[in-house]
This record gives C-alpha cells, structure tokens and sequence, in this order.
C-alpha cells in the first residue's frame, strides 16, 4: 500500500509539473503573439512624425569620464541640428576631466559645463547631478545621455525630436551596445534588446512604464511639474526609469527606435562587471506601479516555469513529443516576433543566437534578485 500509495503521489506530481507547463507556454504564447507583436509588426511609416526642430538641450553628466569625454563629447557637439547646447554636468571627478572639459569650451560654443565640488558632509547621488543638468538647460526640449555613449548617427536629435507630436511631454529611445562576438557581449546585448522591445511596446498599448537613461528625451516643464525626482528621491538610483514610470501615460508618451536615433555604448567585457550592473539596474524595479510589476513578472516567471518544467518533464519521458511539440512551437513564434523586432534595433545578428540567449537570461534573472536581496544597493560611482 505504501508503494502504491507514493505512485499515486509522484504520479500527481508529475501531472501537476505538467499543468504548470502548459500554463507557462500559454502566458508565453500571449506575451509574444498578444503583446510583443504589437512591436514586431508596427509599420515605421505609420508612426506620427513632426518637421519642427525647436532648440534642444542634451544633458549628460560625469564623474572621473576624462577618457569618454575626450571620445564621445565631439561627435555630440557636432550634430546635424541647427540649434542645440551639451549641458555637462562634471560630478566631483578628480580625474582630469576639468581640463578636458576647459579646451573643448574654447573648441564649441554649444558646449556649457557645470561643476559639481565634493562636500564631505552632504553625499549626493546622479540624481541630483541630473537635476542641476536640467536647471542649467536653456532650452524645453532636453535629451539625456550618459557620458560613455556616442550617438550613432550625425542625425540622432533631427529623429529624437521627429517623434514629438504637440500633445508628447517624453519620448523613450533606445540605447544599445556596441557589438563583437563573444558570448558575453551577445548576452548583453540580447537583454537590451528584449528590454527595448518590452518598453516600446508597453508605450505602443498606452502604458509606458520605463526608458533608459543612455537615451532620454522629456521636456523640462515636465520635469518640474512633477517636482523632479522628489517622489523617489530616497532611491540611489532611477533617475531614468522611475521618473518615466512616474510621469509617462499613454497621451504624454512617443518612441522613437529609428536606427539613426539610437545611442551606443561599450558594455562590459566580462560576466563578473555585467552581473553588477545588472543587480544595480534592476534595484528600482519593486519601486514601479503594480501593474507595471505585473507586466514584467508575469513574462518572466512564466518564461522561467516554461523551461524547468519542459526539462522535467522531456527528463521523467512525460508524453515526450507533445511537450517537443508545444516547444517548436513556442520557438517558432518567439523566433518570428524577434526576427521583425530585432530588424528595427539594429540586433539582427543576435537572432540565431535568441533561444540560447533567452533561456540562458531566464535562469540569470533568479540570481540577480536573490543577489540583491543579500547586498546594499550600489552608489553612483
């Protein structure tokens, strides 16, 4: 009776093993077919656009950036733009980044520097070396940039101010990496391009939730009517994300994922320094609004419920080509919305590589979160 009466149990277990794993692939299938086509399929030409080109004001601040300033500030002062200004907000680096920042001051007149000085009693965070960027801005329309990213074309503000209609307060660009061809760049860069497309169609269905700060645009009354960053200021990090997912809506919002609007930035060269930044980025996330949590949640746990299960169940010979089956097909929509998505990002390359990367990311996102459950949330460096 004793055996007969755990047979029954892992019998039941097994069934419920397989529940949960046609469950998963049916959320899964929603995300891709529901949600993330929504993206996939968007025709570009559709997009509203607008020809006006009103003063810009690009934002970026630095702390000990001596080397990417001297790299990527010519190109941003160099832009194919009538009228803009680089507002640099130099953050206590003890680097030679003043000196830097003094000779191209003589070299571009659309350049202003504003320097922030240590004070061993008051630590501040990027959050306020942002707010000052924004005071010291002349003009409404402001993009924000880091200072380790370079535009990707000469005529990267003409598509981020393309995407502004008279009723958007904010539009959501994309930051991407620059590639090669080690498995950890590909990781990168995946994750990027899922996060992109995530938050591009989150916008497209009328709830935008976040953008990165790699490649922001909003307009400065925005920025002071909903006080700054005042709501989550005890928050070392989310000047980019939080502030979106606190002012965005679906009347305030643009996108703008044109290739000549993207950013680049060098990622990390290895596992080690990605995972840390990676833990960082994500520490602001439980701050969203709930259905924002539920929006990303629910993709990844049911993406990550999706693989264990099929594992268990293709490991104990649970009915194996009906579960082989339901993954081709999982594979094959997955494949078909990332294959038009990564055309608009620029991640072509990426797509042979999608499944491996995918199911590699799903079992790394567990460890992020149970990391920063065990460490202090990171400074600004």
């Amino acid at each position: 009776m004793e055996k007969l009466g755990g047979f029954v149990n892992f019998q039941f277990a097994v069934w419920v093993i397989a529940a949960l794993f046609i469950v998963s692939f049916i959320i899964q299938l929603y995300y891709y077919l529901g949600i993330y086509s929504k993206f996939t399929w968007l025709n570009d030409s559709l997009m509203p656009r607008s020809n006006d080109m009103p003063p810009v004001s690009i934002v970026i601040c630095a702390r000990n950036e001596s080397a990417n300033l001297q790299k990527h500030l010519p190109r941003l002062l160099s832009l194919n733009y009538p009228d803009y200004e680089v507002v640099v907000v130099n953050d206590c680096s003890y680097d030679d980044s003043k000196e830097i920042l003094e000779s191209f001051e003589k070299q571009y007149p659309n350049l202003k520097v504003t320097t922030l000085n240590e004070d061993v009693v008051y630590q501040h965070d990027k959050k306020f070396a942002v707010t000052i960027g924004i005071k010291a801005a002349k003009h409404e329309f402001m993009v924000l940039s880091d200072a380790d990213c370079y535009p990707k074309s000469e005529n990267w503000l003409r598509e981020i101010v393309r995407s502004y209609t008279p009723e958007t307060n904010l539009v959501l660009g994309f930051g991407a990496y620059e590639k090669e061809s080690f498995f950890v760049n590909r990781l990168i860069r995946f994750d990027t391009f899922f996060i992109g497309m995530q938050y591009f169609t989150a916008a497209l269905r009328g709830a935008p939730y976040m953008g990165v700060g790699r490649n922001l645009s909003y307009k400065k009354t925005l920025f002071f009517k909903n006080k700054g960053f005042a709501s989550h200021s005890h928050i070392r990090s989310g000047d980019d994300d939080l502030f979106v997912n606190q002012v965005a809506n679906a009347n305030n919002t643009g996108i703008c994922f044109a290739k000549d609007g993207h950013t680049v930035s060098i990622p990390k060269d290895n596992f080690g320094d990605w995972f840390d930044q990676k833990r960082r980025h994500l520490t602001t996330s439980p701050h969203y609004k709930p259905s924002d949590k539920r929006y990303i949640g629910f993709q990844v746990f049911s993406s990550f419920f999706f693989y264990v299960t099929l594992f268990l169940l293709m490991g104990l010979q649970f009915f194996p080509w009906i579960i082989l089956f339901l993954f081709i097909v999982r594979l094959i929509v997955q494949m078909i919305i990332f294959k038009g998505a990564m055309e608009k990002l620029d991640e072509k390359d990426l797509w042979l590589w999608s499944p491996l990367l995918d199911m590699v990311l799903t079992f790394i996102y567990p460890l992020l979160t149970i990391s920063n459950s065990f460490n202090e949330e990171p400074r600004w460096k």
